[in-house]
């Protein structure tokens, strides 16, 4: 069962409880927010809040939403690498351990771009600059 857990402030972080079955699977529109959403439980991004920096937080539980948000504190949904969201798994000096998926973009057989949705899998989103703000660890939040 999916719940809400007090995060320390006011508000409250949405943990998924078994976010770990979704490997290998392409949840709803292959979009990062739509396994998030899916997993945890969440209502739309409208309703989402920045919560705690994940970097160097040790009080977060494994299955927590996170993701990037704007300098307003709200989710920007942009398809351009400054939004994206993840199931939050621990982390180390190195980087955050995620759950995701994403849309990744590729070329069809005659040469046409298209996307195409890459599985939910684990990963590294490590610490370090990038020209993609998603790609940045230091970029996260607890979704709250």
């Amino acid at each position: 069962m999916d719940a809400l857990i007090h995060t320390g402030t006011k508000e409250m972080a949405y943990i998924a409880a078994t976010p770990r079955a979704y490997i290998g699977q392409s949840v709803g529109s292959g979009q990062c927010v739509a396994f998030t959403q899916k997993a945890a439980n969440m209502p739309r991004t409208a309703a989402w809040r920045r919560g705690a920096l994940v970097k160097g937080n040790t009080s977060i539980t494994p299955g927590t939403a996170i993701a990037t948000f704007d300098a307003d504190g709200r989710y920007g949904n942009h398809t351009d690498g400054r939004s994206h969201a993840a199931i939050y798994l621990g982390q180390d000096s190195t980087g955050i351990k995620v759950l995701d998926q994403w849309m990744r973009h590729d070329v069809d057989k005659l040469g046409r771009p298209i996307t195409v949705p890459h599985t939910v899998s684990p990963r590294t989103i490590f610490f370090r600059s990038s020209p993609r703000a998603e790609n940045n660890g230091v970029n996260y939040y607890v979704v709250e």
